[in-house]
């Protein structure tokens, strides 16, 4: 089994160490009775209005969470990186998926039969109070969002929303002094999830420009401190 990749990932993905526990149950189980596949960027893993027959977990990269309008407007909602598990509310709901899940970076996802994972739930223990876990993380990432959204900062919010790519960008671990990032959704997504104007995120960029903390260079990020960025996110 390989899970080496995604120990240091999910740990950071996810602080409390419950949950870890729950990201390594779930990947014993996907390794044992899943199949696994590589994606490109911008590959549609579930689809808005439909039911899920699979299960799937994010083993590496990001996917993003969008959902579209009756109009036709898109809205990225979340950001899914490794240890997440995509499609499980509505599969064992067997309900219409309310998003689309689309591969943001390159990805491995392991994938395992609706069917399956409702008997191994039966017959594992461990499995049912991991993924109840895992499904509170999920509710804890939306209320802090929602929060943020509510009363916190557009920098505080950006600021977030940078560490959680860097944290998960096996570069940034590799290099942490001076980070080179590459935003993995356009800029109009990432100010649309940031819920400020893209005339806006450009002036927030440039405000973290003129404090030192990255400088934008080429489609880059160039992540000029990482401790203190690290720190950052007070104010603005």
């Amino acid at each position: 089994m390989d899970t080496g990749d995604e120990e240091g990932q999910t740990a950071r993905f996810f602080a409390a160490p419950q949950r870890d526990d729950a990201c390594q149950t779930t990947a014993l189980v996907f390794e044992a009775h899943g199949t696994r596949h590589a994606y490109p960027q911008g590959v549609s893993i579930v689809s808005q209005d439909e039911e899920p027959i699979a299960i799937w977990r994010i083993a590496s990269g990001l996917t993003k969470c969008v959902c579209a309008a009756p109009g036709g407007n898109q809205t990225m909602i979340a950001l899914r990186g490794p240890g997440w598990l995509i499609g499980v509310n509505s599969a064992l709901l067997r309900k219409k998926s309310p998003v689309s899940v689309i591969t943001a970076t390159p990805c491995i996802i392991g994938a395992i039969g609706r069917h399956v994972l409702e008997r191994l739930i039966k017959s594992d223990v461990a499995l049912g109070p991991a993924l109840l876990a895992l499904q509170a993380a999920e509710i804890e990432d939306l209320t802090v969002r929602y929060g943020e959204l509510a009363a916190g900062s557009s920098r505080a919010r950006l600021m977030r929303i940078l560490r959680l790519l860097l944290n998960i960008d096996r570069r940034a671990r590799q290099r942490p002094a001076k980070v080179k990032l590459q935003l993995p959704v356009k800029e109009w997504e990432l100010a649309q999830f940031v819920a400020v104007t893209p005339a806006h995120l450009c002036r927030l960029l440039g405000a973290l420009e003129k404090d030192r903390l990255l400088r934008r260079n080429k489609g880059w990020l160039e992540i000029l401190d990482a401790d203190k960025f690290a720190k950052d996110g007070e104010g603005g």
